[in-house]
């Protein structure tokens, strides 16, 4: 835990750094370290968001905090995308990403939110358990139920 969290304080510095030297050259054009940083940052989020959404619309789920959270982080990635097209002309492929994997998670938390599936009802369990026996000892025990 302490070298994720010395990894993420080098990465902030390294930013912080990069974005307040290129502000103080003159004609210099903005650091686009913050725009990197940002996009991974919301590409990990996202993809994380899209294969919660697609397991809730498949197995069903009451819980709606995954997709909602999902619409705010999909319409910030295409705020992201959107904002910085013209600004790093350089990156323009990683700007259309941003707005095609946002939209990609705009569709999925709305499609989960719409769909309001109930969880299935398991048919099948497994279960162990243990019982006294008449000498004393310990019996363990293995019940397997399949509902039809």
């Amino acid at each position: 835990m302490n070298k994720i969290k010395i990894v993420l304080q080098l990465i902030i510095l390294c930013v912080i750094t990069r974005t307040s030297n290129a502000n103080h050259v003159e004609g210099g054009s903005p650091s686009p370290a913050p725009y990197v940083l940002l996009t991974t940052f919301l590409t990990g989020a996202n993809i994380t968001f899209d294969v919660f959404n697609t397991i809730q619309i498949v197995k069903g789920a009451n819980n709606k905090s995954i997709p909602i959270t999902g619409l705010f982080t999909g319409a910030s990635q295409i705020a992201l995308g959107i904002a910085n097209y013209s600004t790093f002309k350089e990156m323009q492929g990683i700007s259309i990403f941003n707005i095609g994997l946002g939209t990609t998670t705009i569709m999925l938390s709305a499609w989960n939110l719409i769909t309001n599936k109930k969880p299935k009802e398991k048919k099948t369990s497994f279960n162990f358990s243990s019982f006294p026996t008449n000498n004393k000892s310990v019996g363990f025990a293995f019940t397997f139920k399949r509902k039809f």
